[in-house]
């Protein structure tokens, strides 16, 4: 009997591939679930409306009960946020902003295969005059806009209006990311997973629309420590800086569900005046002020599960 003798290096790439092949098979398992998932949510989109809006709030009220740590990283964050609120409140807060993020999961459905004319239908728009006037400027405009429950009904809204560049937050699911960027780059101009300075600059420049999301997580070392219901969040100094350096007008812009599942209102805000500012620190503030009025008037729709507060000021404690 003759035997093949292996080599170290051969013994490492066997090894290798063995351990590919298992990350394969694990990972399988869970893309054939999301795979599924997506397309019983594509079924649903056949749906009328409210019947839609019950699938997500049942959606969301599992979600809640399997993922401890999101829900209790939105616990944190209301009871940090309104420490007005008795428990019971808190509770149904809770219980209100993961029926939310059900009907989020929803509304990627409804994005992305819903018929334009159905979808239209659910879509009010209010402020449009505030984005035709401030684009003719011809300095492009900056929209600024939170981390709401509702970012892929904002997105495909926002590129039937006009050419819109995106800097995008990737999903923490490899697949889901996957897929929210094909789906997003067919509604916008260009999706970005990161502060493109050249793309974003000539965007502006071409007069068309940025959209950064002023509270999201903050990757680099481009942020400063701004109030947000009283307490200090890590927040990112984008909008500022880029009005800063192109003169881009800024727009708040808001998407947010209308009671009785009546649809959304799309809200262009007016123009921040003289903005920027006399700082970056005070833009930024400024920002955080204006998603805390929309936070207050739809306290459940805010991404209450994101950890808003995780980067602290130097000596202060974690938070989470």
């Amino acid at each position: 009997m003759q035997y093949t003798t292996i080599t170290k290096s051969q013994n490492m790439e066997i090894q290798n591939t063995v351990d590919m092949r298992k990350q394969v098979s694990e990972k399988q398992p869970y893309e054939k679930l999301f795979k599924l998932g997506f397309r019983l949510l594509r079924l649903a989109t056949r749906l009328n409306y409210p019947t839609q809006m019950k699938i997500g709030r049942f959606i969301g009220r599992r979600v809640m009960q399997m993922d401890a740590e999101h829900s209790r990283i939105a616990a944190i964050n209301i009871d940090t946020c309104f420490p007005i609120l008795s428990p019971q409140q808190n509770r149904e807060l809770l219980r209100e902003h993961f029926e939310n993020v059900g009907i989020g999961i929803m509304e990627m459905a409804i994005s992305w295969w819903m018929e334009d004319e159905k979808f239209k239908k659910l879509v009010y728009i209010k402020g449009l005059d505030h984005l035709k006037s401030a684009l003719q400027k011809g300095k492009g405009v900056i929209f600024a806009s939170a981390q709401f429950t509702t970012p892929d009904i904002l997105s495909r809204c926002l590129g039937e209006i006009i050419e819109t560049t995106a800097v995008y937050s990737p999903h923490r699911i490899d697949y889901i990311d996957e897929c929210t960027r094909s789906h997003r780059s067919t509604q916008l101009k260009k999706i970005l997973r990161h502060e493109d300075i050249t793309a974003i600059t000539e965007a502006l420049g071409q007069n068309k629309a940025v959209l950064i999301t002023h509270d999201m997580a903050v990757k680099h070392k481009l942020f400063t420590f701004s109030n947000f219901f009283n307490t200090p969040a890590a927040t990112n100094t984008a909008v500022s800086r880029f009005a800063r350096l192109t003169d881009a007008v800024v727009i708040p812009v808001a998407l947010l569900r209308r009671p009785n599942d009546e649809g959304y209102n799309l809200v262009f805000e007016s123009p921040l005046p003289d903005f920027p500012g006399d700082s970056i620190e005070s833009d930024t503030q400024r920002l955080n002020t204006v998603i805390e009025r929309w936070v207050d008037s739809e306290p459940a729709q805010y991404g209450w599960s994101y950890p808003r507060f995780r980067q602290r000021p130097e000596g202060e404690p974690r938070f989470y």
